[in-house]
């Protein structure tokens, strides 16, 4: 994508000209804060005129103006979310600003939200003096929005093939799932306390431990030695189930585990009750 450059659209003698013209006393502060804003930008104190300006815009909400000198303002010290705040002020006040839509549409443009660029370049009568810049950007950001469409529909076409799926039913509110080194897959089923172990030839389901160390059983992991390590939730532990079927308690006092995960012999548990993650090395169990 090609970097579409702002234009300083501001009248240069806004900055270097006060205002002294008849308001009512409200506009009168306003044009006073509007005049402490030209001083300021004069002797290049940008952060003063920025809040002097600002003031105006307080001040008198319709000061125009003072819109366009702190775009302007923004505009040099880059602050480009600032100036297209500004613009908003400028285009409500003054929908038929077409040099400010223009500029709306080149930020957004660079920001890649091109459907948006699109809409504000609608806006912009083909009587406009630059409408030639108007069609161009329009056509650019025409090109790129297609593209992303495409995108999106590749991805879409791509993801998740349905005829891939293999769907395995009648479980009572299954949680976690693992898998072990030989391809069984663990299911923990928190609704009847039980946890479930697939064959992966057949995909039949068998139930693996179900005793009364089970208590709501939500997260499951398996280490390299197939051990079976479940987030007790009801039950405020973590067990361990051993391959031949064997149930311990493996951490006590973790309140309301949720997930489990091994990476490099390393669990990972999370617990929802006391808002925290343990981190323990099974390497050194």
């Amino acid at each position: 994508m090609k970097k579409i450059f702002y234009s300083l659209i501001i009248l240069g003698s806004l900055l270097i000209s006060s205002v002294a013209f008849g308001y009512s006393p409200r506009s009168t502060q306003a044009i006073m804060y509007f005049n402490k804003g030209v001083q300021y930008s004069k002797a290049k104190d940008y952060d003063s005129a920025i809040n002097s300006f600002t003031q105006a815009t307080e001040a008198d909400p319709t000061l125009i103006e003072a819109y366009y000198n702190l775009a302007s303002i923004y505009l040099y010290k880059k602050q480009i979310d600032d100036v297209y705040e500004c613009y908003e002020s400028i285009v409500r006040l003054e929908p038929k600003s077409y040099s400010v839509l223009l500029e709306m549409a080149k930020i957004q443009y660079n920001r890649k939200n091109y459907s948006h660029c699109i809409k504000l370049l609608n806006n912009i009568p083909s009587s406009y003096r630059n409408y030639d810049k108007v069609v161009q950007l329009r056509n650019d950001a025409m090109s790129f929005f297609n593209e992303q469409k495409d995108v999106i529909t590749r991805t879409k076409s791509s993801t998740a093939n349905v005829h891939q799926r293999t769907i395995l039913d009648n479980f009572n509110a299954p949680a976690g799932i693992a898998s072990d080194s030989k391809g069984f897959i663990y299911v923990a089923s928190y609704g009847d306390n039980s946890i479930l172990k697939i064959n992966p030839k057949d995909k039949k389901a068998v139930v693996f431990q179900q005793d009364g160390y089970l208590k709501g059983p939500i997260g499951l992991a398996v280490d390299r030695l197939d051990n079976v390590y479940v987030a007790n939730y009801d039950g405020n532990n973590i067990l361990k189930i051993t391959p031949s079927g064997r149930s311990s308690v493996f951490m006590e006092n973790i309140t309301q585990p949720y997930f489990l995960n091994i990476d490099n012999d390393v669990l990972y548990a999370s617990g929802q009750g006391d808002g925290i993650v343990m981190i323990y090395n099974l390497s050194d169990y």
